[in-house]
């Protein structure tokens, strides 16, 4: 049996994210996150640094974008390891 590791494990919810994404399931992607979840966008959804409270907030931004958007290949970076110290 293959090893969960945090790498694995994040790699696993961001294949769902984006296949969420890309069927333009945006109730899917939301669910990626817990309720009391916050998003940075860093410029590729908004064309601007916003932040998004919560799980509403996720969802009106992406129904607002996602057409225009179409993001795609949402990977772990090449030679990082995600890690569970701390809990984040």
């Amino acid at each position: 049996m293959l090893e969960r590791t945090p790498t694995t494990k994040a790699q696993a919810l961001l294949d769902k994210f984006g296949k969420a994404l890309a069927d333009g399931d945006i109730d899917a992607a939301v669910n990626c996150f817990q309720a009391d979840c916050y998003w940075r966008d860093l410029v590729t959804f908004t064309w601007n640094l916003k932040t998004m409270e919560g799980q509403d907030q996720v969802r009106d931004m992406l129904t607002a974008t996602l057409a225009e958007t179409r993001p795609s290949d949402w990977k772990v970076a090449e030679g990082e390891e995600a890690t569970e110290a701390d809990g984040v």
